[in-house]
């Protein structure tokens, strides 16, 4: 999370709805990654941040695992 924010504009952003068993699960990783990212001055860590992390990392996954071979 050392990366710069990127400047998001109105035609990028997009609504998403949760059960509540994973916003429950986006909370529950509140305080460890908190705890993680205090040393780096990042201490506002909301479920909105950590679903956004979440996504980052499963698309990662997701492009990991059905991109074309090279």
């Amino acid at each position: 999370m050392g990366r710069k924010p990127v400047p998001v504009t109105a035609s990028d952003r997009i609504g998403l709805r949760v059960t509540p068993d994973i916003a429950k699960r986006a909370d529950a990783l509140i305080p460890p990654m908190v705890k993680e990212f205090a040393p780096q001055g990042f201490t506002r860590v909301t479920r909105s941040v950590v679903l956004k992390r979440a996504l980052e990392e499963g698309l990662r996954v997701l492009e990991e695992r059905y991109r074309p071979s090279r």
